[in-house]
């Protein structure tokens, strides 16, 4: 009697096959990712890192980078298109700001058409205003301020910037990496230029 076993029942488990939000292939010799399917480039500039998305039940990230001194974290969460609004709308903002646990005061600004084309590659997008955080809240990992930016791509779908700091002196980390998260073709302008 064989003890061995036919071939296909030795072989190696199959991987599960990866999620393509969650593929980014590193491009050149510089810290910059691409993501295929959402036609995204992000990069990590000098003084930040990249670091590994952690699990949380209300909002799922599929990047982040995060200051090497400084309490402040950027991630990047991806949504496909699917059936969504062509026009401008604050209902995946509020969607989640709601999801961080934050109900304060906070309002939109839209970036102008032809801005939002030429510096993020997008059809439309905004920025939110700073908000208030609950330290409690798992996906806030203790962070005090919030500040989401959404930008459209048509037949792509979103992108969501969701800046995390500890204060509104933070904020002062995001300007040379506000344009770091892109859909293709976007023609940002030089840090300190804007």
């Amino acid at each position: 009697m064989s003890l061995l076993l036919p071939h296909a029942a030795c072989a190696a488990p199959k991987e599960k096959p990866k999620d393509p939000l969650e593929v980014f292939r590193r491009i050149g010799k510089q810290e910059a990712y691409h993501n295929d399917r959402m036609q995204a480039l992000l990069d990590v500039p000098e003084g930040y890192q990249r670091v590994a998305p952690k699990r949380n039940p209300d909002i799922r990230y599929q990047f982040a980078i995060r200051h090497l001194k400084a309490r402040f974290e950027v991630r990047i969460h991806f949504m496909p298109a699917a059936k969504e609004p062509e026009s401008p709308s604050e209902a995946w903002g509020d969607m989640l700001r709601g999801a961080m646990g934050s109900h304060g005061p906070m309002r939109y600004l839209p970036f102008p058409a032809d801005a939002v084309k030429k510096e993020f590659g997008a059809d439309w997008g905004y920025v939110s205003t700073p908000f208030e955080l609950t330290g409690e809240h798992p996906f806030n990992a203790g962070y005090k301020l919030g500040q989401i930016t959404v930008l459209h791509r048509r037949g792509v779908g979103k992108m969501a910037r969701i800046v995390l700091t500890d204060g509104i002196e933070g904020f002062k980390y995001d300007r040379p990496i506000f344009y770091s998260a892109r859909f293709d073709g976007a023609d940002p302008p030089k840090p300190g230029l804007r």
